[in-house]
């Protein structure tokens, strides 16, 4: 089960970035096994080990940024 015991989203209800992460994972694992692995088979793999890890980095890298841009601003 996903972390939190949060529900599998739809691929509709992904953002950009985390559609991205997902083809990025896809990619990944279809090289890994030497075939395609699906979007489905790659999108349950990654939120149930991925996603955590990778929105923490993902909060992090944003808040960087936008600390970045309101320094440049003052």
């Amino acid at each position: 089960m996903i972390a939190n015991e949060e529900k599998m989203p739809r691929l509709e209800e992904l953002t950009y970035d985390e559609v991205n992460a997902v083809l990025m994972h896809k990619w990944y694992l279809s090289q890994k096994e030497k075939r395609d692995v699906g979007m489905e088979y790659a999108k349950a793999d990654f939120f149930m080990h991925h996603a955590a890890a990778w929105r923490k980095k993902k909060i992090e890298a944003d808040n960087a940024e936008q600390k970045k841009e309101i320094e440049k601003h003052k």
